[in-house]
This record gives C-alpha cells, sequence and structure tokens, in this order.
C-alpha cells in the first residue's frame, strides 16, 4: 500500500491469515464465527485440507498468545469461478 500507514493493533479483529504449511498465503474476512472469504485464486495448487485459519495476528511477524488457529473443514468456492479471468474471484471457507 502507498502511503498508507499501520493500523492500531488488533483494530481489525475481522482480518485473518490463510496459511499453508506455516506460511502466510492471503488474507481473508471473517464473516461470522465458523466463515471466512477470501479469493479462489488463493487455492491455486492447493488442497484446502492442508490450509489453516490464524485469528488474531497484527502482523505477520506477530506469534503472540492471542492467536487462535483452525483448520479448514470445507471450501465453497463461487460457481462461476472462472480461473483463467478471474471473474467471480470468490472462496467461503469454513
Amino acid at each position: 500500500i502507498i502511503g498508507g500507514h499501520e493500523a492500531k493493533p488488533h483494530s481489525r479483529p475481522y482480518m485473518v491469515s490463510l496459511q499453508f504449511g506455516g506460511v502466510h498465503a492471503c488474507g481473508a474476512a471473517l464473516l461470522e464465527q465458523r466463515w471466512v472469504l477470501t479469493a479462489a485464486h488463493c487455492m491455486a495448487r492447493r488442497t484446502w485440507t492442508s490450509g489453516r485459519v490464524v485469528v488474531g495476528l497484527h502482523s505477520l511477524q506477530d506469534r503472540g498468545a492471542a492467536l487462535e488457529t483452525f483448520p479448514i473443514r470445507a471450501a465453497c468456492p463461487h460457481p462461476g469461478y472462472d480461473p483463467e479471468t478471474m471473474e467471480n474471484d470468490l472462496l467461503l471457507l469454513q
């Protein structure tokens, strides 16, 4: 982000990290207690069962005690998602 500034720590509790093998792949937004919205292209060449959602990070270097990690139980891409055009690039994760 050009010209941005760091947000106040934990002022965006709905932001989560989608990780594979312990490495951040994409950001996501917590919609409800068990549902996260991200981009469908984030799962390209990945198996959703190997992913996890990390809640409570302020930065990707943050490894504080407030972190919660959840396995991905289901992945529901938009039925009209087109990886060629990136149309309907939406993915719900449970």
